[in-house]
């Protein structure tokens, strides 16, 4: 079978940069993979943060995409491989400063730092993948990008597991059709929230397991929205900053919701929080559901 990382050459512009940005993009999908794996340990072990706190938390970490716009308004003379640079150096540092010892109020500055560097990096990856795709291969472009990350992201989740469990040894011995995928997200919501009165708690847990996987499938739908995005925008510029604009609009309801989300959590438990988010994904469906077709000149 031929492995998609080794024929970018063939998706990719000669002299476009394309090998060092594929291979950038799996470095920080481990990244990622690791921070992500240990990050609510981290927060739980250290600071014992309870339910609101771990959504006031969600809501200061978002802030940096819902001010996307008005970041990229300020970076507007740098290049998207700057800003690519500049990102990843956020975060890389705030994430190397949460090894310090701090009190709570400075390991959320870092944990904002660190946000602000990854959504930096979030639509010019789209949008660089985009820009150095051969013509109609867009989509493959974009593909080896998502591949990359959810490697790396795999590699991350695995290394940080083998140390876990070494540590316990020792110490304790189609673009608008794939739109759709909110109807799937409908009952992994239903299921995170339900698992463990629907079913004994060995079988809860394989559900929970499995929904896990489903949910890392589902969030690599919004490829399909970057790439109907390409077939409505006239420039590189106007992608940029159509791709920025969306995930700032994402955001913004998305930092509400975390404080929101927190207080029910707390006050009637999960349950009630992850029927909400299905709802939520049926409205979602349903939306998908208007998106008009692009004109043929443009797909």
């Amino acid at each position: 079978m031929k492995n998609p990382f080794s024929s970018y050459q063939a998706v990719c512009r000669p002299g476009s940069g394309a090998g060092a940005f594929f291979a950038s993009i799996l470095v920080w999908g481990v990244g990622i993979g690791c921070f992500a794996a240990a990050f609510n340990n981290f927060l739980v072990e250290t600071y014992d943060i309870g339910g609101f706190d771990r959504g006031l938390l969600e809501f200061l970490r978002e802030m940096p995409g819902v001010l996307l716009v008005a970041l990229f308004a300020a970076l507007h003379r740098f290049s998207d491989w700057k800003i690519l640079r500049i990102g990843t150096a956020c975060s890389l540092v705030a994430a190397a400063l949460l090894l310090v010892p701090v009190r709570w109020a400075w390991a959320v500055a870092f944990i904002v730092v660190w946000a602000l560097g990854e959504h930096l990096v979030m639509p010019v990856r789209q949008s660089l993948a985009l820009s150095i795709a051969r013509e109609g291969k867009s989509g493959e472009s974009l593909g080896i990008v998502t591949g990359a990350i959810n490697a790396g992201s795999v590699a991350g989740s695995i290394v940080v597991a083998a140390i876990f469990f070494i540590g316990v040894r020792i110490w304790a011995d189609a673009p608008r059709r794939a739109l759709y995928d909110a109807v799937v997200l409908f009952f992994v919501c239903l299921l995170y929230g339900f698992a463990k009165d629907l079913f004994p708690a060995r079988t809860a847990v394989a559900v929970v397991c499995v929904n896990y996987i489903l949910d890392a499938v589902l969030s690599n739908a919004s490829m399909a929205t970057n790439l109907y995005a390409r077939t409505l925008s006239d420039s590189q510029e106007e992608l940029t900053a159509t791709l920025s604009s969306g995930i700032s609009m994402n955001h913004l309801v998305t930092v509400f919701y975390a404080l929101l989300g927190g207080w029910i959590w707390d006050r009637f438990g999960p349950g009630v929080l992850f029927a909400m988010a299905a709802y939520m994904a049926l409205a979602n469906s349903a939306f998908a559901l208007t998106v008009p077709k692009p004109s043929p000149e443009r797909q």
